[in-house]
């Protein structure tokens, strides 16, 4: 059965939102994003994919009648209806996280690409290991910072990247 997707404007709401307070470089040069709902939730490795975000190119721009290059966040609609405010909001501001752009001087021209996740480790490592690297220590510490966990970290470990 074949995927269908439409326009999700709940989900564009949230994001314009979201793109004035924390992705302001969006804002900042002007770059198009667009938000639909797909009718079923797609897997990747097992995991369900609640969203994806896709730098729009070459023939698909063309297709949808854009001149620039442009970001395309496409949220599972089943897994939407799931969620509560917070979880949606939390997902969105995801999505647009992967949502890069920079002018690069040399050649005149914006440049947009997909940023990826800052941190990639299992739970089982961790569980093993501690905060064996830097990266997953930043993670925690950002989660402490913004009040959402409460730690006692030893942040005397050797910086390991």
């Amino acid at each position: 059965m074949a995927v269908s997707f439409r326009i999700a404007p709940e989900v564009q709401k949230i994001g314009d939102a979201l793109v004035g307070k924390y992705h302001t470089h969006l804002q900042e040069y002007d770059v198009l994003v667009r938000y639909w709902f797909r009718d079923d939730t797609p897997k990747k490795n097992g995991a369900l994919v609640l969203g994806t975000c896709e730098r729009v190119t070459g023939k698909a721009k063309m297709h949808a009648k854009q001149e620039l290059d442009f970001f395309l966040i496409i949220i599972s609609e089943p897994q939407w209806e799931k969620l509560d405010d917070t979880q949606r909001m939390a997902l969105v501001d995801h999505e647009l996280a992967h949502a890069w752009c920079e002018y690069d001087e040399e050649k005149e021209e914006l440049v947009l690409s997909l940023r990826p996740h800052d941190l990639e480790e299992f739970g089982d490592i961790v569980k093993r290991y501690g905060l064996w690297k830097q990266d997953i220590t930043q993670f925690m510490v950002a989660a402490q910072e913004g009040g959402h966990i409460q730690l006692t970290l030893d942040l005397r470990m050797e910086k390991v990247s």
